[in-house]
C-alpha cells in the first residue's frame, strides 16, 4: 500500500483487514450483531419497495418542446435490470439518496481508518444486506422477475404497506425507523453511542 500525506493521519489497517475492505468483503456477522442486521434488514425492505414505488421510465408520449416529461412513473415496476437479485440490489445501492448503515455503527477500530475504506466497507455491507432481503422478498412472493417482458414487479400490498408507513411517518415530529430510538444496547455502549440516540427515515 502507498501511503500519501493525507493517510499519514489515519490509522492503516492491517494487510487481512485491507483485503477485505477491497475484494472479499466482511461478513456481516464480522461487523454487527444479529439485532442490528435485523434491523438494517427492515430499512433495507424499505428501500427496495420505494425504489419500486418511484420506479419510472421512458414516456412514450413526450416530444421535444411538448411541456410533457421525458420520464413517467411506471405501475411500481423496474425494467432495464436483469433477473439476478444482484442487479437488483446494486439498482438499489447506487439510487439510494442516503445510507442506512451509519460509520458510527461500525466497530470502534474503523474510526481510525480513512473515511473512503469506512465508506467502501459500508457500501459492500449494504448491498449484501439489499441482496439478502431481496431473497427473502422475493421467496415470499412479494417480488419477483417477469421473464416475458423483463421488469421487477412487486405485490400492490407491500406498496400498500409502505406508503402507509411513510405517511405515519410524516405525522409525526420525530421518527426512529429502526427502533434505535431511546434503548442502550451492548454493542452501542461499547461503540460510545449515546442513549436515546435517534436515526432518522430511512
Amino acid at each position: 500500500m502507498r501511503k500519501s500525506q493525507r493517510d499519514s493521519i489515519y490509522r492503516q489497517p492491517s494487510r487481512e483487514v485491507y483485503n477485505k475492505i477491497l475484494f472479499t468483503g466482511f461478513k456481516l456477522n464480522e461487523l454487527f450483531d444479529p439485532e442490528e442486521i435485523a434491523d438494517f434488514a427492515a430499512a433495507a425492505r424499505r428501500r427496495i419497495i420505494g425504489e419500486f414505488f418511484y420506479a419510472k421510465e421512458k414516456n412514450p408520449r413526450y416530444k421535444p418542446g411538448s411541456d410533457r416529461s421525458p420520464q413517467q412513473r411506471t405501475d411500481n415496476y423496474i425494467w432495464g435490470l436483469k433477473n439476478k437479485l444482484s442487479d437488483l440490489a446494486s439498482f438499489v445501492n447506487q439510487r439510494k439518496h442516503r445510507r442506512f448503515i451509519q460509520p458510527f455503527q461500525l466497530a470502534e477500530e474503523f474510526n481510525d481508518y480513512n473515511p473512503n475504506l469506512v465508506d467502501k466497507v459500508i457500501h459492500r455491507a449494504e448491498f449484501d444486506i439489499l441482496v439478502m432481503v431481496a431473497e427473502t422478498m422475493r421467496s415470499r412472493g412479494e417480488i419477483w422477475y417477469d421473464e416475458g417482458v423483463g421488469i421487477w414487479q412487486i405485490a400492490q400490498s407491500s406498496v400498500d404497506e409502505w406508503t402507509e408507513y411513510k405517511r405515519r411517518a410524516k405525522s409525526l415530529f420525530k421518527v426512529d425507523d429502526r427502533n434505535f430510538h431511546g434503548r442502550v444496547r451492548a454493542q452501542s455502549k461499547s461503540r460510545g453511542i449515546p442513549a436515546g440516540t435517534s436515526i432518522g427515515l430511512t
